[in-house]
């Protein structure tokens, strides 16, 4: 068997998991292409990162966004959450035919939620869920505005759900927990289409933070699983402000003291409050692959 150079792999990686999108073709929905993973997104075992598969999707929001646009009006991404099947870890993901989908529900006044989810194309298991609260604003006075009128009619014929709405809350007290202040400077290849540092690479600086807090023996929780064992179940973010390259970030985590092991992360740069970041893990003993 010929031995591939490391550019040749990540070729082939990118060709191999590119995603086949296959979404409905209706008022609210458009079809987008997601770009494969690297090799450099999978970790020592040949899993695929958990950031990673936020990078992959949150360089494609440009995609989703246009399914919900409104003319003359600005759509923001105010929080997520991921849901991530503990079937994905035990095998590389290269190995799965993945399909994606995308819908929106949980209409409200002001937003709604656009729902990314990535299936096994073999067995329809649900491997990947993503919700992110898009908010929508008048460019001119920053408040928030209406949701476009398509998608409000789409409610009212019932072919869209209201939100009932849950408002998601992010522990942020840590001084009563021992905690890990760590610092980093945002990139300039982090930067997404609004000239913004990605989003998703929130989750990456929380993880990051985590490993050296892990190292100090700050996060007893995890106990002595390497980080490549830490199988994220499912993430929270609330975003308050935008990062920009080359600002100086701060990131302070810490364990939440209850089953199952859960990570907290509050983002901040030049004393703002950026970010709120909650991991929650599979069990360690299920990690032990």
């Amino acid at each position: 068997m010929q031995k591939l150079g490391l550019y040749e792999m990540c070729y082939q990686v990118s060709m191999i998991t590119k995603f086949d999108v296959e979404t409905a073709d209706d008022d609210i929905t458009k079809h987008f292409s997601l770009h494969g993973f690297s090799f450099g997104d999978f970790d020592r075992k040949g899993r695929l990162a958990f950031w990673s598969a936020c990078k992959a999707f949150e360089l494609n929001r440009v995609y989703m966004i246009k399914i919900v646009w409104k003319p003359q009006c600005l759509t923001m991404v105010v929080s997520q959450t991921w849901e991530m099947s503990r079937s994905l870890y035990d095998r590389a993901a290269v190995e799965y035919p993945m399909a994606c989908s995308t819908s929106v529900e949980k209409v409200g006044p002001t937003s709604l939620d656009v729902i990314l989810q990535v299936h096994d194309k073999e067995t329809g298991e649900l491997l990947v869920n993503n919700s992110r609260k898009v908010v929508y604003v008048n460019p001119e006075t920053f408040k928030s505005t209406t949701v476009p009128d398509r998608i409000s009619n789409l409610v009212e014929q019932g072919k869209l759900s209201r939100r009932t709405s849950e408002k998601l809350i992010l522990p942020e007290d840590y001084h009563s927990y021992k905690h890990y202040v760590h610092s980093i400077m945002a990139a300039p290849s982090e930067l997404d289409h609004l000239n913004h540092v990605n989003q998703s690479v929130y989750f990456k600086y929380s993880l990051d933070a985590a490993y050296f807090a892990w190292k100090k023996g700050l996060l007893p929780s995890l106990g002595p699983n390497e980080p490549a064992d830490w199988l994220v179940r499912r993430a929270d973010a609330i975003y308050k402000k935008q990062l920009f390259p080359r600002d100086e970030v701060i990131i302070t985590c810490w364990e939440s003291r209850k089953e199952p092991v859960t990570l907290n992360c509050v983002i901040h740069s030049k004393a703002d409050h950026v970010a709120s970041v909650q991991i929650i893990f599979y069990s360690l003993a299920d990690a032990k692959l």
